[in-house]
């Protein structure tokens, strides 16, 4: 009789079965759909990129400071960081980059036109400037147009300061010049100079200071501009290539052009393009500035050799955080996930967060509002810039369509506004997303790029807010 009674369980079966209903999974089963469920639900985030999710700079630096966590101990800890990261800025040490000095060192030994675009307060003028102290193949005009003073940059190369570096001595020596004050100067350097020709041991330094002596005992009695010629055709007639370097150039080369601008650029393609002469190198922290160069007459396509300075990498990053500026790890990872390798966006943080401590609102520290970015809303709801901020934010990266002079105008207007700039398959970068990626389709030429890592975040987060909208 047990035996043909149903039990309770069979009964249930039959009833569901008879409503249309599926017995129960097994728990494997279930586990397996849990798991595809939320494999599904990982591959739709793929699509969209997310603001690293740390935790909060104002915690770790308390954590950082253990048990004593107060607000004074944690601005005395931010202070003494503060302090570390000044002397540390202050130095002459470069942190990583080593594929991009390589890059510069090899753009100053060969004839040619090199546009070097990266962000404000990356160490572009320090590290070239290293690169001029330890250059012994050829003479160097380096010429810093932030420097106080005549903003027209055919007269910058009329007064810049010719670095001389052999191994014995390092001179500064002013050329075309007239006042009796420079004109001593000049006197004084060229004795120098002579003395070194005299008894130069190295092979290298004679025609180096021969080049320079040539130009020093003529260069005052030439016309504007002639001591700059001079100077070509001196180095290049002793089988040097002279260097050409214009810190911060988007100030020499203004807006509109003009006479004196297009006569010095076309000095420039002169003596690198067409006569491979020279090297020049024009350094920009404006990354709309190539924009602005072909309002000069400059084909950006084929004159020049577009090298994007890069922000540290991570590892060295995490090593000056905490080897040199004493930070704990857990916030050397933190600054570098919101701001890159950027150092000098990383000491800015330090100080606010310091005087947010010692004003008990160091909750309130918000390391996306670091920067402004007052025009980073507009781009992103703008229709045409908004499709590249988009990409951007999802990949790190934006194809401008071929032939679309829309979607090319709108990349120029996001370099107008700092928050990137466009590259061609020419173009050198460093740590981006390999050229082969990027530009998987052979029909795209041109790709956008952000300007930085923390600029990047920012775009994710401007994205995720306003498109949620």
């Amino acid at each position: 009789q047990k035996l043909r009674q149903p039990s309770a369980q069979a009964c249930r079966r039959e009833e569901r079965c008879l409503q249309g209903q599926k017995a129960p999974m097994a728990p494997a089963i279930r586990s397996l759909l849990v798991l595809a469920i939320a494999l599904t639900a990982i591959l739709n985030l793929l699509g969209t990129a997310l603001v690293p999710s740390i935790q909060s700079m104002p915690d770790l630096v308390r954590q950082a400071c253990g048990e004593k966590a107060n607000k004074d101990t944690c601005v005395s800890y931010l202070e003494q960081i503060k302090n570390c990261s000044t002397k540390y800025c202050q130095s002459n040490k470069i942190a990583g980059r080593t594929a991009y000095l390589n890059c510069l060192r090899n753009a100053m030994r060969e004839p040619g036109l090199n546009l070097v675009v990266g962000g404000k307060s990356l160490g572009k003028t320090k590290m070239m400037q290293a690169l001029v102290d330890e250059f012994t193949e050829a003479p160097v005009l380096f010429v810093k147009m932030r420097t106080p003073g005549v903003r027209n940059v055919a007269q910058r190369l009329e007064q810049a300061a010719v670095e001389l570096q052999p191994a014995m001595l390092r001179k500064a020596v002013l050329v075309g010049l007239s006042s009796d004050f420079q004109k001593d100067a000049v006197d004084i350097a060229s004795s120098a100079l002579q003395t070194l020709v005299d008894g130069a041991a190295s092979t290298m330094v004679k025609p180096m200071a021969n080049t320079f002596l040539s130009i020093l005992r003529s260069g005052l009695n030439l016309t504007s501009g002639e001591t700059v010629k001079r100077f070509v055709d001196q180095a290049f007639e002793d089988n040097m290539v002279p260097v050409f370097i214009i810190d911060e150039a988007n100030m020499a080369l203004p807006n509109g052009g003009g006479t004196v601008a297009e006569d010095m650029m076309a000095f420039l393609i002169q003596v690198t393009k067409e006569e491979q002469k020279a090297s020049v190198i024009l350094l920009s922290s404006d990354y709309g500035y190539p924009y602005r160069l072909e309002v000069v007459g400059l084909n950006l396509q084929d004159a020049v050799k577009v090298i994007i300075a890069p922000e540290v990498e991570k590892e060295p990053m995490i090593e000056v955080l905490t080897k040199d500026w004493k930070m704990s790890v857990d916030l050397a990872e933190a600054c570098y996930e919101h701001f890159g390798g950027n150092l000098f966006l990383c000491k800015e943080a330090v100080g606010r967060l310091s005087t947010m401590f010692s004003m008990d609102e160091a909750d309130d520290f918000e390391p996306y509002d670091m920067l402004d970015n007052f025009d980073l809303p507009g781009l992103v709801l703008d229709a045409a810039t908004g499709k590249h901020m988009k990409n951007i934010a999802k990949q790190g990266w934006s194809p401008i369509e071929p032939d679309n002079s829309s979607d090319a105008d709108a990349a120029k207007e996001i370099a107008k506004k700092n928050f990137g700039t466009a590259i061609g398959r020419k173009a050198t970068t460093f740590n981006l997303p390999s050229k082969k990626l990027m530009f998987s389709d052979e029909g795209v030429r041109q790709v956008a790029i952000p300007t930085s890592l923390h600029l990047k975040h920012c775009i994710e987060r401007m994205v995720q807010v306003l498109c949620k909208k």
